[in-house]
């Protein structure tokens, strides 16, 4: 397996894609349930371009005087469909407000 394979899967992990994880060879949906329930806080994560727009996604709504908690929900769940900084800010405001 490829260091790039190692780092697709920790990905799936991570962002808890079911549907990623499965489409795997011998991988159901069940069995990619509980490997992401086991361990997804166990990967630490590198600093990755998603891990760069969620920080800065969140830096920037902060400056709004939104609880971060409630920001950090809104762009992760943003941040699935979406890999630009502007619409997921804008977006994310959609959902904040």
């Amino acid at each position: 397996m490829s260091q790039d394979s190692y780092k697709t899967i920790e990905s799936y992990i991570v962002n808890n894609d079911v549907k990623g994880l499965s489409s795997l060879n011998g991988l159901g949906v069940k069995t990619s349930q509980k490997i992401i329930l086991e361990l997804k806080d166990k990967i630490v994560v590198e600093d990755t371009y998603d891990n760069t727009l969620l920080r800065d996604a969140v830096y920037a709504l902060e400056q709004f005087g939104f609880e971060t908690r409630k920001i950090e929900k809104a762009v992760k769940e943003i941040i699935k469909s979406e890999n630009n900084l502007e619409k997921i800010i804008k977006e994310s405001l959609k959902i904040l407000k």
